[in-house]
């Protein structure tokens, strides 16, 4: 069913603001009513409020701060009006706000004196506010559509708090619904209420607003000057934040991590790994680590630019300045260093600590080499990926280095149970079991 070109608002006093005295004292196409507000600044409230309370926007349209005949007076428009709008038929960024609706407010205060008291009674009972009220609109009222264009500027704080509570614009949204749902008013409009619940590119855009102010850009001079703005309040929370500007480099060392290194597992053995790609920028997170009676505990966290030696170099140089004679249990590096499959960072680990055995993850190792398998490029069926797998596990925990070269030739097809033979896997085994020492 189509919907009627007009569609009047309904306006009873529970409609009205409940902060200011209100008296309909006209209500057919053109509402009147009667109000106690004094100013400009209650104008805006009035109408804000009234906006509020029948989920619906108004715009200023024009305006008059004083006059001689009255005190002031402000037009606004439906924010579905045309004005400052392109054609609907124009528009090119989706859905248009333009309904071309004609439903408007006006305010006017009138002065008062003893002439205008005498001419109209409700300037004695304080009621010196005229509001016109064309409530005819153009548009649907309570829909999904119509009510995804209210704006959310009053939950935005309610947010910004998810956000410094370490949630991300989708896990915000998600939390903020499920706050949504526990109320037992909830009405199923107002899931679609943006002044209830928010649209993802409103949140979206917030989150984006949120971290310029609180983290800064995410790179070139203003992500440096947030970095030396935040070291001051890090400090204060006993965070020591050391970093390099080229080639960047960012140590943190939290109060937990100085603790630790206070272990004696901490000069035995440091277990590095490293996240590659974190954001648009390719920065790296890297973290230490030495295990304990509860687990695994950081000793040291490092942010850099890409993973190249230098920058490897540079962030252990700067755990080192953080924790001076106190590092790793006061031995200034650990007996033992287990890493990922990574040369730069291996290739640094070793010139920053010489005197450190180095050993590659068994994890690491197992998992580069099953995503090799399931690259489509090197040819590998289906049916022996992980039969082949299988096989290189063999080798990885051979008992014997007798025991692990018989794996490494039945994983390549020459011995044992019979297994079709693959140039590439072949060649990229070779490679393996050559670096086999590490």
């Amino acid at each position: 069913m189509d919907l009627p070109e007009y569609i009047p608002i309904n306006i009873t006093t529970d409609n009205l603001p409940p902060n200011f005295e209100n008296e309909i004292v006209e209500s057919n196409d053109v509402i009147t009513i009667r109000c106690n507000i004094k100013s400009m600044s209650d104008i805006n409230e009035w109408v804000k409020e009234f906006g509020n309370r029948t989920d619906t926007k108004w715009n200023s349209r024009d305006s008059c701060p004083a006059g001689e005949k009255f005190v002031c007076w402000k037009k606004f428009v439906c924010h579905h009006s045309s004005f400052s709008k392109v054609p609907s038929m124009k528009n090119k960024k989706g859905i248009s706000k333009n309904a071309e609706c004609l439903a408007s407010i006006k305010v006017k205060i009138k002065l008062d004196t003893t002439r205008t008291r005498m001419t109209d009674k409700f300037i004695g009972r304080g009621l010196v506010g005229v509001i016109t009220i064309t409530p005819i609109h153009k548009h649907s009222l309570m829909t999904a559509e119509t009510l995804r264009f209210l704006p959310a500027e009053e939950c935005r704080e309610q947010f910004e708090n998810y956000f410094n509570d370490g949630m991300g614009p989708a896990e915000s949204a998600k939390y903020h619904k499920g706050v949504l749902e526990m109320n037992a008013d909830l009405q199923p409009s107002d899931l679609a209420n943006n002044r209830i619940n928010p649209t993802q590119r409103t949140i979206e855009y917030w989150h984006e607003k949120w971290r310029l102010l609180n983290l800064g850009p995410r790179n070139g001079h203003g992500m440096i000057e947030k970095l030396k703005e935040k070291i001051t309040t890090y400090r204060n929370r006993n965070v020591q934040v050391e970093f390099e500007e080229n080639p960047f480099a960012v140590a943190i060392v939290t109060p937990i991590m100085k603790r630790s290194h206070c272990l004696p597992t901490s000069k035995e053995i440091i277990f590095v790994d490293s996240t590659s790609s974190c954001d648009a920028e390719s920065h790296s997170v890297t973290f230490m680590l030495t295990p304990c009676a509860a687990g695994a505990v950081p000793v040291g966290i490092f942010i850099t630019k890409g993973q190249t030696e230098g920058s490897y170099k540079q962030d252990f140089r700067l755990i080192l300045n953080i924790l001076k004679e106190s590092a790793f249990c006061n031995e200034g590096g650990p007996a033992t260093f287990i890493t990922d499959d990574s040369d730069a960072e291996i290739s640094a680990l070793k010139k920053t600590w010489p005197q450190s055995q180095h050993f590659l993850c068994i994890f690491h190792v197992g998992q580069a080499v099953w995503r090799w398998l399931w690259d489509s490029k090197n040819g590998i069926p289906n049916n022996y990926r992980q039969q082949l797998m299988s096989h290189f596990q063999q080798i990885m925990y051979a008992e014997t280095p007798a025991c692990a070269e018989e794996a490494y030739l039945n994983a390549v097809g020459y011995v044992g149970s019979f297994i079709p033979t693959y140039p590439l896997w072949n060649e990229y085994l070779n490679k393996i079991w050559n670096r086999k020492e590490l």
